[in-house]
């Protein structure tokens, strides 16, 4: 079905369903950055951790 430019209506409809795929991508968006932190949050410690017992074993030797 074609789209003439004096019909509103799909455009309305299109525009409905552009917004929600843009909100439904930055709901995932949102989800993926929290956990990708909570990764990273936990091997930055982590590494941080190792070094520094590697710091203090070599201070202790």
């Amino acid at each position: 079905m074609f789209q003439t430019i004096n019909d509103p209506k799909p455009v309305i409809a299109n525009e409905a369903k552009r917004r929600v795929a843009i909100a439904e991508f930055e709901i995932a968006s949102l989800h993926s950055v929290s956990l990708a932190m909570t990764i990273g949050h936990f091997f930055t410690w982590s590494t941080l951790a190792k070094f520094l017992s590697k710091i203090l074993l070599n201070q202790l030797l």
